[in-house]
C-alpha cells in the first residue's frame, strides 16, 4: 500500500495543559494486511473492522500510542507505546515534540504543522506517517474531545 492509499492524518489537537494528540486515519482494507498479531488473531472479525486510527498521545513529557479499531460494538484498542519519554523543547510559539525515533512533531500557536511517525511501517507494515500543514494550517482539524 502506498501513503496515500493506506493512511492520513485524521486529526491534530494540541490540547490545553501541555497535551498533544495526533492521528492517523488507516483504511480497513490496508489494516487487514498488517502483519501486527493482534490484527491476525481476529481472523474473520478483521472484515468488519470500519475505521482504524493510529493515535499518538503525549502528555508533559509522557507519550503512548494506540491503534484503534472500529468494530461495531466489539471496538478494539491495541496498545502499541504503553509509555515512551518524550523530548517537549519549546522555543518562542513553536513546541517541538520527539520521542525516540518514532514521532516527531512541531506546534505552532496551537496548532500542529508537522507531524511523523514510524508506527506506520514499523508495527503495522505500511508506508507513509508523514503530514506537513499547508499554509495557515489549513485541513487540521480541532478536537476538544481528547
Amino acid at each position: 500500500m502506498t501513503a496515500i492509499g493506506a493512511a492520513k492524518l485524521l486529526r491534530t489537537t494540541a490540547a490545553k495543559h501541555g497535551a498533544l494528540v495526533v492521528r492517523w486515519e488507516i483504511s480497513p482494507s490496508a489494516i487487514r494486511c498488517s502483519p501486527l498479531p493482534e490484527v491476525a488473531a481476529m481472523n474473520g472479525q478483521a472484515e468488519r473492522i470500519g475505521r482504524a486510527t493510529l493515535e499518538w498521545r503525549v502528555e508533559d513529557d509522557i507519550a503512548s500510542a494506540a491503534l484503534r479499531l472500529e468494530i461495531g460494538e466489539d471496538d478494539a484498542i491495541v496498545p502499541l507505546v504503553a509509555e515512551a519519554r518524550a523530548s517537549v523543547v519549546r522555543d518562542g510559539e513553536w513546541v517541538h515534540i520527539e520521542v525516540d525515533d518514532r514521532l516527531t512533531a512541531s506546534e505552532r500557536d496551537g496548532r500542529v504543522v508537522y507531524a511523523q511517525t514510524t508506527l506506520l511501517a514499523a508495527a503495522l507494515g505500511l508506508s507513509g506517517g508523514v503530514y506537513e500543514a499547508p499554509a495557515g494550517g489549513i485541513g487540521i482539524l480541532a478536537d476538544d474531545s481528547a
